[in-house]
């Protein structure tokens, strides 16, 4: 159990230094002056990751919430719901558009 603790912990902080390294490689090419993370997913509410992120990058991270559609949504605080209200919306607005 040690061992596939220790290997885990290897395999996710090799993972983090290569996202770490992507990151501050497009922000440097993008010339971005003040970035900031915003964490979306399920995995994003695991406690302290958006503190985590923050520090380990050195720039603000938070906690993406989804903009509530017209009509509102229940649970609509949840940013694993990121990715399928913003395919509603958008959805909801080309159908319009055809109108």
């Amino acid at each position: 159990r040690s061992d596939f603790h220790q290997s885990f912990l290897k395999f996710g902080e090799e993972l983090l230094g290569k996202i770490e390294k992507e990151i501050k490689d497009f922000l440097a090419e993008a010339k971005a002056g003040n970035p900031s993370l915003v964490l979306t997913g399920s995995g994003a509410r695991l406690e302290g990751m958006a503190d985590y992120l923050g520090t380990r990058l050195s720039f603000p991270a938070r906690l993406g919430m989804p903009r509530v559609p017209e009509g509102g949504l229940q649970n609509s605080n949840d940013p694993s719901l990121i990715a399928p209200m913003g395919l509603l919306t958008w959805l909801t607005e080309r159908s319009r558009e055809d109108s």
